[in-house]
C-alpha cells in the first residue's frame, strides 16, 4: 500500500481523493491474501491433533489481528486526510497556503 501511495503522483502530493483511491485498490490484495491464508489454515484447525491446530490458530490469528490493525490505521488515515484542507487544486496545481 505504501509503495502504491508513493507511486501515485496525486497521492504523493497529498490529494485526499487520490489517497483513498490508491488505498482501496491496494487493500483488495491484502484482503485476498488474508482470506486465502485463513481458508488454508481452516483444515489444519479442524483436523485435530496436538501440533497443527495450535500452530494454525496462532499464525491465522496473527494474520487476522494484523489485518484488523491495517484496516483501522487505513480508516484513520483516510478520515484524517478527508478532514484536512486541500493543498492541491483539482487540476493538480498546488494551492497557495495562507
Amino acid at each position: 500500500v505504501l509503495a502504491a501511495l508513493r507511486g501515485d503522483a496525486g497521492a504523493a502530493a497529498g490529494d485526499p481523493e487520490a489517497v483513498v483511491d490508491v488505498t482501496l485498490r491496494s487493500t483488495r490484495h491484502v484482503l485476498a491474501t488474508t482470506m486465502t491464508t485463513m481458508a488454508g489454515f481452516t483444515p489444519l484447525i479442524l483436523a485435530g491433533g496436538g501440533f497443527w491446530p495450535p500452530v494454525a490458530v496462532a499464525i491465522g490469528g496473527g494474520i487476522v489481528v494484523a489485518f484488523a490493525i491495517f484496516v483501522a490505521g487505513t480508516n484513520r488515515r483516510i478520515r484524517r486526510l478527508s478532514d484536512a484542507p486541500a493543498t492541491v487544486a483539482p487540476g493538480g496545481a498546488p494551492l497557495a497556503v495562507p
